[in-house]
């Protein structure tokens, strides 16, 4: 008995002995298995299931990049986002300052041609013009007002024709950039250029229907003289685009326009002086000039534009005589009523008085008054009064049509 309970004592120990080392060995075992992958490269535990350690390291590595990758990402937007945000405050900025600076150099210029004693700008206009329009280079030499404005404050220099080239370039059917391509073009003796650039006012409805009329009339005016001087944009290219484009009877005789704004230009001048005209010494394009110019140029035959202020015509009264729509420059004072009377009746359009209704037609309808006071004094004198009678009715509509008889009731 004692035998068999040893034994049985005996093989429990062992039993618990080994299902202890068991126990143990098992323990490691896992212990060992939890720090490295199993033999068949599983990334999860065959009982539940669940990420290893390694693969969730490897998980949180990557949300980590992916995070900072969105927020390299969004920084970068934002920069750029504030980047763009400031070059498009820098535009507005420059914009503005090309627009200011723009409008104070055509307020300046503006009261240079508005000027009734002469067409260059004075000293002071002058030096504002240079200012600004350096002024404009600097802010933005690139930009259409820094081109043309430079082209402008040369006064017709045709040595910066490249600058309203590349104005052209910007903005080829503005209103300036298609005058001074006309009056650049004159200068430089282009007749084909002028033409283009002449029909080009004309389908842009710049160079209008009444300025047409008022520049076939004036052609037909001087017809017989030589020289016709203008003063502005309506006289100068009404006449120059008749002239031009065939629109005249007279368009056979050999008739010179001579453009006072022009004057300004060096290279106009010397064009003038190659045909033939003896011009002032001086620069400066005012009164004194033109009465210079009549003066050294009697032998020209000279008529001149009813355009031209009254300050540059009155010192040249005792020389003058009206026909159609100019004065004649005469060294003697001679009257040829009949030639006036001839012009109104037989060459003369006269659409400014009854075929046009407009601002236009309104106000360049007074400039036939001088000629149709004159012819009605004539009737009256050689005692027509029903031509008399009739010129009276018509002086008085014109009077009426250009303000001028409310203007006379106001004073």
């Amino acid at each position: 008995m004692k035998y068999h309970l040893f034994f049985f004592l005996y093989f429990m120990n062992f039993a618990l002995w080994s299902q202890g080392e068991l126990n143990k060995s098992r323990n490691i075992s896992e212990i060992e298995n939890s720090k490295s992958p199993s033999s068949n490269s599983m990334h999860y535990n065959s009982i539940n299931n669940t990420a290893t350690p390694s693969e969730v390291e490897f998980d949180n590595t990557n949300q980590l990049e992916d995070s900072l990758q969105i927020n390299q990402e969004s920084s970068r937007a934002k920069r750029n986002q504030e980047k763009k945000e400031l070059k498009d405050q820098a535009s507005a900025t420059q914009a503005a300052q090309i627009k200011s600076t723009h409008a104070t150099f055509n307020s300046v210029q503006k009261k240079a041609k508005n000027q009734s004693t002469q067409r260059s700008p004075n000293e002071d206009q002058q030096i504002q013009l240079d200012q600004l329009s350096r002024q404009l280079m600097s802010i933005d030499s690139t930009s259409f007002e820094a081109k043309l404005s430079f082209y402008e404050a040369g006064n017709y220099d045709t040595k910066r024709a490249s600058f309203l080239k590349e104005a052209e370039k910007v903005l080829p059917k503005h209103p300036d950039v298609l005058k001074y391509n006309v009056a650049n073009s004159l200068i430089e003796q282009d007749t084909m250029k002028s033409i283009a650039y002449l029909n080009n006012l004309v389908s842009q409805e710049i160079l209008t229907p009444e300025i047409q009329s008022y520049g076939e009339d004036m052609l037909q005016s001087a017809c017989g003289n030589t020289t016709l001087v203008t003063h502005g944009f309506i006289d100068t290219y009404g006449a120059t685009f008749k002239q031009l484009n065939a629109g005249s009877s007279c368009e056979g005789h050999n008739l010179t326009i001579v453009s006072l704004d022009f004057l300004q230009s060096k290279e106009y001048r010397q064009v003038l002086h190659q045909k033939g005209y003896e011009l002032p010494l001086s620069e400066k394009i005012d009164i004194a000039y033109l009465k210079d110019f009549c003066e050294k140029n009697e032998g020209k035959n000279i008529a001149l534009s009813m355009t031209i202020p009254r300050p540059y015509l009155e010192p040249l009264v005792p020389k003058l005589f009206p026909i159609g729509i100019v004065f004649e420059y005469r060294s003697k004072a001679e009257s040829s009523f009949e030639e006036v009377e001839i012009c109104w009746n037989q060459k003369l359009n006269k659409k400014n008085i009854r075929g046009y209704n407009s601002p236009t037609s309104n106000s360049l309808s007074s400039n036939y008054l001088p000629s149709m006071i004159l012819l009605m004094n004539y009737y009256r004198d050689t005692g027509q009064a029903k031509k008399e009678k009739e010129m009276e009715l018509e002086i008085q509509f014109v009077k009426q049509k250009a303000g001028l008889s409310q203007k006379k009731k106001g004073n």
